[in-house]
């Protein structure tokens, strides 16, 4: 049985401060994700709007990838 990923959204990090790494350790951080989660696969998915540029060192569908690099932003490879 294959596992589901957390999912965080474009909106969800919209929200934030775009000078933020947005990364597993800053979810965790903010209690968006618990500790007990540290292992569990998160992804960012193309859900809501996104109007900066953010910097995101989390595994991202295509579509949030292809939003997040049109702003500027930038996509870490894990």
């Amino acid at each position: 049985i294959k596992k589901k990923p957390l999912l965080i959204t474009l909106e969800f990090i919209g929200k934030q401060d775009p000078n933020t790494l947005i990364d597993r350790d800053f979810l965790i951080k903010r209690d968006i994700i618990s500790e007990g989660n540290r292992k569990k696969q998160i992804k960012v998915v193309a859900k809501g709007r996104l109007d900066k540029a953010y910097t995101i060192k989390l595994a991202t569908s295509i579509k949030a990838k292809e939003i997040i690099e049109k702003l500027g932003g930038r996509v870490v490879e894990l």
